[in-house]
């Protein structure tokens, strides 16, 4: 689970030879209600802005289809536009030749089309959650233990992430066979 920084992905692969990473809806839309603003003229950020805000109700693979359809349908609409370029005057002092016209338009696009394995990774497994707001709050609770050693802080937070979840005893038997195939064949 990540914020879907490509630096941390790549450390997070590395380390912990994981082949799934989901990134996390809420930051994700968080970032996309920055980008994409409320009250714009422009009716593509409109449209985008109301298929972003479905995103973290997301719960099954007919969601999932509905959600890239609605992304196929506003890219054939209003697809264009992330393209267009604004090419200013030369006398008016700017270093730059061109730049994109609708810049967080491309950006919000770019942000929904990033590996979507990623964003919905979490349906095809149900240990995965779809966010990592339990994690923050994990690691205000580490930051009061200041004086834990990091190795310490380590442990403990992969103990509490994966005792967090677990709200049944098929769930708790599900993480320990896991565990334990990953313990005894590595």
């Amino acid at each position: 689970m990540t914020d879907g920084k490509p630096g941390i992905s790549t450390i997070i692969k590395t380390i912990f030879h994981l082949a799934t990473l989901q990134r996390c809806t809420v930051h994700i839309t968080r970032e996309l209600k920055a980008l994409l603003p409320q009250h714009s003229p422009l009716p593509a950020t409109q449209k985008l802005r109301s298929i972003t805000h479905t995103l973290c109700t997301i719960q099954t693979e007919a969601d999932r289809t509905v959600f890239f359809l609605a992304l196929v349908l506003w890219e054939q609409e209003y697809g264009a536009l992330r393209t267009q370029r604004t090419i200013p005057p030369k006398d008016a002092g700017v270093k730059r030749t061109w730049w994109y016209t609708h810049g967080n338009l491309r950006r919000a696009w770019k942000l929904l089309n990033l590996p979507p394995a990623t964003l919905f990774a979490f349906l095809d497994n149900p240990l995965i959650p779809p966010t990592n707001n339990s994690l923050e709050g994990m690691n205000r609770h580490l930051h009061r233990r200041a004086g834990m050693g990091k190795g310490r802080q380590l442990a403990f937070m992969l103990w509490k992430l994966g005792l967090s979840r677990i709200t049944t005893h098929k769930q708790k038997k599900q993480l320990w066979d896991m565990w334990k195939r990953r313990l005894y064949h590595s």
